[in-house]
């Protein structure tokens, strides 16, 4: 996977590391101790704004800071990477200066990469070439224009700086080891407004020092933007990159509100869209509204993709908040998928309930909120419904409550605490009915679960 360059607060100096992996934030809120390493570097800071720079951090990333350290070398000293940009008002001259520390544990300038663009986009510390005991190598981001920008990768190799791969411009890029040879390869993404066929994904592995392009594919033609890219697995342990953008309507516009996920990953040594198929011109069956998204739902470590299906409303009317059940579909590398699950995915109140099979069909819900001024409370009320065309038939409650009486209110008339913390507590009551539900007080509470913030390694 790919390793992050570590941002150095300030000037703050951090404890030893090894190899091309990086230090936590926790570890930079030490106070900062006076060193010769501390002020060798502020003299070379200092040394370089005199001459006319002012610092230039990168935009986006894990780290957004303009000095950063990681061990480049992996000799268990780290280096520090500052980013600079020409003070002139109309220069796009941008540098950026790598310090090697030397055995008396002070800093020197040792390269420095320079470009054109308005800015630096992002920088990454990565592995393309002689595994992990050989010297990162590093990938720049240079921003030409608000919407433009270029990719460069440079080797590193005794400090002698070269260029793997000169700029070409992108949407979207990734770095993984998705052919699993101990080293990672550049996944490059473009997506063309004008062209919609145009979509690809270019696969560069390295050779020799240069970053050569292996393939290149098609990407789903309805993909308008890229929005995440998330580095994760198919079964198997196979790694696979699950790109997700909002889809182009009919009429040219770019929804707002429905997605697609192209899943690419290696096949017979080329890089594949297992998701469109052979004949394919989108991943239709990756097409959904944007309502939750794609996440490894039963913790096996593969990524799969939330299909909605709206549910009905136990009174018959449009709820407030449209009620769904989530089918989680999980893909394989020849492109078939299964369902591991469902759920319902209560959004407003921040917790979801995996859902037996048997409920498929047979379920309608009902909202209900109750505020005075000690309590807080929001539930959903699940019913069964039969085939027949009797009355439908309360099941299930499930409680949020926050009010200054949530205690006393979650241990009301038969409710049981499922989760709780020092300011919510949510329960649930079990109701007689006709129909059993497959779940008593164990069982529900171990399907019941808060939701998670996002996450994405883009």
């Amino acid at each position: 996977m790919t390793k992050k360059i570590l941002l150095l607060t300030g000037l703050l100096l951090v404890l030893f590391l090894t190899g091309c992996s990086f230090k936590s934030g926790e570890d930079l809120y030490a106070l900062p101790q006076a060193s010769a390493e501390y002020d060798s570097l502020q003299t070379c800071l200092q040394s370089i704004l005199k001459e006319g720079l002012e610092y230039s951090a990168p935009l986006t990333g894990s780290n957004t800071q303009s000095v950063q350290l990681v061990d480049l070398d992996n000799d268990g000293q780290d280096e520090a990477i500052a980013f600079f940009r020409d003070s002139s008002v109309d220069s796009q001259s941008l540098k950026i200066y790598v310090f090697r520390k030397s055995d008396e544990n002070t800093y020197a300038p040792a390269l420095i990469i320079e470009g054109n663009g308005t800015a630096i986009n992002s920088a990454v510390s990565c592995q393309l070439e002689g595994g992990k005991q050989s010297m990162c190598e590093l990938l720049i981001s240079w921003q030409l224009s608000t919407t433009v920008y270029s990719l460069s990768a440079y080797s590193l190799n005794n400090y002698s700086l070269s260029e793997m791969m000169s700029s070409s411009t992108y949407t979207k890029y990734a770095v993984d080891d998705l052919n699993q040879d101990g080293n990672e390869e550049i996944i490059m993404i473009q997506l063309d407004s004008s062209d919609q066929g145009s979509n690809h994904a270019e696969y560069y592995t390295a050779s020799d020092g240069k970053m050569v392009p292996t393939n290149t594919i098609p990407l789903s033609k309805k993909m308008g933007t890229v929005e995440k890219i998330h580095n994760s697995t198919l079964p198997g342990n196979v790694p696979a990159l699950y790109v997700t953008g909002y889809v182009i309507s009919n009429a040219g516009d770019i929804s707002s509100t429905t997605v697609i996920t192209d899943i690419l990953s290696i096949r017979d040594g080329k890089l594949t869209d297992i998701s469109m198929g052979a004949a394919g011109q989108n991943s239709s069956t990756t097409v959904r509204s944007n309502l939750v998204p794609e996440r490894d739902i039963d913790g096996d470590g593969v990524l799969e993709i939330p299909i909605p299906s709206l549910l009905d409303s136990y009174d018959g009317s449009l709820p407030r908040d449209n009620f769904y059940t989530f089918r989680w579909q999980q893909y394989q590398r020849n492109g078939s998928f299964q369902v591991v699950c469902s759920t319902y995915h209560n959004t407003a109140d921040g917790w979801y309930l995996t859902l037996p099979n048997d409920w498929t069909g047979h379920i309608s819900l009902l909202s209900a909120d109750t505020n005075t001024s000690l309590t807080t409370e929001r539930s959903i009320v699940f019913y069964y419904k039969s085939s027949s065309k009797s009355k439908a038939q309360p099941f299930l409650a499930i409680y949020k409550n926050s009010g200054n009486d949530r205690q006393s209110r979650s241990e009301k008339d038969d409710r049981f605490i499922l989760l709780s913390d020092p300011d919510t507590i949510y329960s649930a009551a079990l109701f007689d009915c006709d129909w059993d539900c497959g779940l008593d007080q164990t069982s529900l509470a171990n399907q019941f679960h808060l939701i998670q913030a996002d996450w994405s390694t883009d």
